[in-house]
C-alpha cells in the first residue's frame, strides 16, 4: 500500500496514516517521501510497516556512510543528510517538550549543530558474545547480537 511521511518520531521512525486512518511507523524515511510499504506487525493502537519502495525520494536522502546501518540498532538517521537530521531533532525535541512537559517553547534560543556529523559519539555500548569474545552491538528490534570488525 501507498503512504506519505508525514513526520519522523522520536526513535527515527517515519509517521504515517494509512487509508483507514490508522497510524502506521515506519523505519528508513524521509518526510515528505511517498513509499509503498507492507505491514508487519499490527497493534491495537497502530501499526508497523516495512519499506518495500520509495517512490518519490526525498532530496534529503543520502546513503549512509556506516555498513551496519539499517542492521544494528544504534543510528537511525544516516540516511538523512545532517541539515535534516538536525531539523528533525529539534522538531522531536520541541513535539516532546509540548507533550510530555506541557511546555510550549516559543522559540529554541539555540540548537549548535556538531562540527563533526559524524563521529562526535564519546560512548558506545558493546555487547560481547560469551562463547567466542566477538563484539558487536544488539541488532535493531531484537536481542541478537551484529558482529563488527
Amino acid at each position: 500500500m501507498k503512504v506519505q511521511i508525514e513526520k519522523l518520531v522520536f526513535g527515527g521512525e517515519g509517521l504515517a496514516k494509512l487509508p483507514d486512518g490508522r497510524v502506521v511507523f515506519v523505519p528508513g524515511v524521509v518526510p515528505g517521501e511517498e513509499v509503498r510499504i507492507r505491514i508487519t506487525k499490527e497493534f491495537k493502537d497502530y501499526v508497523q510497516g516495512e519499506v518495500e519502495e520509495i517512490l518519490s525520494p526525498s532530496p534529503h536522502r543520502t546513503d549512509p556512510s556506516c555498513p551496519y546501518y539499517g542492521v544494528c540498532g544504534g543510528c537511525q538517521l544516516q540516511h538523512l543528510n545532517y541539515e535534516a537530521q538536525v531539523a528533525v531533532k529539534r522538531e522531536i525535541f520541541t513535539e516532546t517538550l509540548e507533550r510530555i512537559g506541557k511546555i510550549r517553547p516559543e522559540r529554541l534560543e539555540r540548537l549548535t549543530p556538531s562540527p563533526r556529523p559524524l563521529g562526535y559519539r564519546n560512548r558506545l555500548r558493546f555487547h560481547v558474545e560469551p562463547s567466542t569474545g566477538k563484539l558487536g552491538f544488539v541488532k535493531r528490534k531484537s536481542h541478537d547480537l551484529v558482529f563488527i570488525d
